[in-house]
């Protein structure tokens, strides 16, 4: 069976940020209990799944260990489903940054930011 190209391009990924003090998720500079576009309902997540990994992708993003971002998930978000070890963290911004094609996390070794010696 052949592949038929389309004229519509692939939709463009969210963007996904902070708000200047960091409390909030934006998705494309709305905050996420505001957001009425469709990256939620696409990834398959209900609202507090997709929250969970969108907080889990950028803590990745930015070089948090995964022991960091498991203790602070847990003290800050207890509405959340818990992620039940460390080795839990990585798939799940792996996972989220694949359904919404976004950056991938950058490989590391468990308990260490990338470029922390050898």
């Amino acid at each position: 069976m052949a592949c038929v190209a389309t004229d519509r391009p692939d939709p463009k990924p969210p963007t996904f940020q902070w708000d200047e003090n960091e409390q909030q998720i934006l998705i494309d500079g709305v905050p996420l209990d505001q957001y009425e576009g469709t990256a939620i309902s696409d990834s398959g997540w209900n609202k507090a799944e997709f929250e969970r990994n969108a907080w889990i992708y950028l803590q990745c993003m930015q070089n948090v260990t995964y022991a960091e971002i498991c203790g602070e998930m847990k003290r800050m978000q207890p509405r959340w489903d818990a992620i039940g070890s460390i080795q839990g963290i990585r798939p799940r911004a792996i996972e989220f940054a694949k359904r919404l094609r976004l950056p991938l996390p950058a490989n590391r070794r468990r308990g260490r930011r990338p470029g922390d010696g050898e």
